[in-house]
């Protein structure tokens, strides 16, 4: 296996316990305590992409494997040199209203500045999308931020 080859293949693994695995198994657990769980991306992302998230998840493995994901993760620890050095990453935040859990993952958090950064990285000119402003406003109420930044790379 050549460099590159192992590179990607530690980006993949990475990416799969932290959109997979870690999620999955945070939601189990609120869901053993009789809660409904949804996740911030369920809830701002288009119905039938998170359908066949469920129905397909070999198909979500493999679409990891491809350019545009690979590079979002290398970019997201690119930025990650430019932010607060307080900032917490991929921290798995909730609120229950009822019986129901809210849950959310912002890329970057900081405490001391109440802020939370999502990154989206785009191969085109960046322009803000309803959803990721939907999303961004869910984790600032996940966390009491004061602030939140959508950061397009």
């Amino acid at each position: 296996m050549s460099i590159i080859e192992e590179l990607m293949e530690n980006i993949v693994k990475y990416a799969e316990y932290r959109y997979n695995s870690r999620r999955e198994g945070f939601r189990k657990e609120l869901e053993g305590k009789g809660l409904k769980a949804y996740f911030a991306h369920e809830l701002t992302s288009c119905k039938r992409k998170t359908e066949l998230r469920q129905i397909y998840p070999k198909l979500e493995l493999e679409l990891m494997r491809k350019p545009p994901l690979l590079l979002g993760e290398i970019v997201q620890r690119g930025v990650k040199a430019y932010l607060p050095k307080d900032v917490e990453e991929e921290r798995i935040f909730h609120k229950i209203v009822g019986n129901t859990a809210i849950i959310g993952t912002p890329d970057f958090y900081s405490e001391s500045r109440k802020s939370v950064y999502d990154v989206k990285f785009t191969r085109c000119k960046p322009k803000l999308l309803e959803h990721h402003r939907l999303r961004a406003s869910m984790y600032e109420w996940l966390l009491n931020a004061e602030h939140s930044y959508l950061l397009y790379c």
